[in-house]
This record gives C-alpha cells, structure tokens and sequence, in this order.
C-alpha cells in the first residue's frame, strides 16, 4: 500500500531537520582547523595529531556530503512523487525501513541482497 499524505508529510520533516542538521555539521568541518606557526610550540606528535585530525575532518565531511545528496534525492522524489519506492525492484520500500533510514532507497529485500 502506497503512502498516505499524513506518512509523507512525517518523512518530509524528518528529512528537513536532518538536512539541516547536516548542512549544520557540514559547515562547522568546513572552518579549517588551526595549525600553530610557532616552530617550538608543539612537538612533533601533536603536529601529527593536528594532521590526522584534518585528515578526519576531511573524511567526516565526505560522508555528511553523501548522507546530504540521499536526504536531497529523497526530497526530490517527494516532489515527484515516486517517494517510498525501491530503486532496484519497483516494489513500494515498508513503513519501517523509511522509519529507520527515511532517504532509504530500497527496499528490505534487496537492500539485503546488496548487504548493506
């Protein structure tokens, strides 16, 4: 059975406050971390610490960027109204699975079959 209005509205919020929150988290990785220019100040264990910050910093952002583009195509299928269907099989994706992960994209089966 397809979503009602009342369902998609409920995920249409959900959505919205984790796109915020995202774009939220996003720009707070992209203030670039503060490297000390005093060559005595730190040793070199705290300087390779700093970097592998950055390097965290980095990474921690391509993943909020991904998470972000499935929470934006989510959205856009609302608009389209193609919402809540799997991208593999065409069958409608459960209540629960969109609970759990609104931006899924498919279904219980083949998100099974693809062993996410």
């Amino acid at each position: 059975m397809a979503l009602n209005k009342k369902q998609i509205k409920f995920f249409e919020g959900k959505l919205v406050a984790e796109k915020e929150e995202l774009e939220k988290q996003i720009k707070e990785l992209s203030v670039p971390p503060v490297f000390s220019s005093e060559k005595n100040r730190f040793q070199e264990e705290e300087k390779a610490d700093e970097i592998e910050e950055a390097g965290s910093r980095l990474s921690a952002g391509e993943v909020l960027r991904h998470n972000l583009s499935d929470i934006k195509n989510a959205l856009q299928k609302m608009k389209k109204g193609n919402y809540g269907i799997c991208e593999k099989c065409g069958v409608l994706i459960s209540f629960k699975v969109l609970k759990t992960e609104p931006a899924s994209i498919f279904c219980q089966k083949c998100k099974r079959e693809k062993g996410d």
